[in-house]
């Protein structure tokens, strides 16, 4: 797997440039979502705290929902995700919405695929599964940007 940095004062954070599957395109239309509830929202909200950027992302959620099926419980970067968003929004706690994130992309370990490249990956009897690398990918993201803001 090819890693790239980006270096964020005064921390650094490490994502993989690949990852498989759609995990590109489901943050795209996450991130599009996002940004287009920033520009909605801004004006009217005094301040931009986490609070504000949980109730953003949610409305971000809201946008990736109607165009994918998955869900918590699927085995994708949606256990992560979820979590994080809701976390965010209902405490402004952006080290809490990390460790949720982190503990639903742990999850996806010990769970049956319902979508994604999972699917037709397979279960095996002989050894563990890891957690959706698209779960893992997206806890890498909650957690620089709680080390870049933290």
């Amino acid at each position: 797997m090819t890693v790239r940095e980006i270096r964020l004062p005064p921390s650094r954070i490490l994502i993989p440039e690949a990852c498989g599957g759609t995990l590109g395109a489901i943050f795209s239309i996450f991130l599009a979502g996002y940004t287009t509830s920033l520009i909605e929202s801004a004006p009217s909200e005094p301040t931009v705290d986490p609070t504000f950027l949980g109730k953003t992302a949610l409305d971000a959620l809201e946008t990736l929902k109607q165009r994918t099926a998955a869900r918590t419980g699927h085995r994708t970067v949606m256990d992560a995700l979820i979590p994080f968003a809701e976390t965010l929004a209902s405490t402004g706690d952006l080290a809490q919405a990390a460790k949720a994130c982190r503990a639903g992309g742990e999850a996806t370990a010990t769970m049956q695929a319902k979508l994604g490249r999972a699917t037709y990956v397979g279960e095996r009897a002989d050894r563990e599964m890891p957690p959706d690398p698209g779960a893992m990918a997206f806890v890498a993201v909650a957690e620089g940007i709680l080390k870049a803001l933290g």
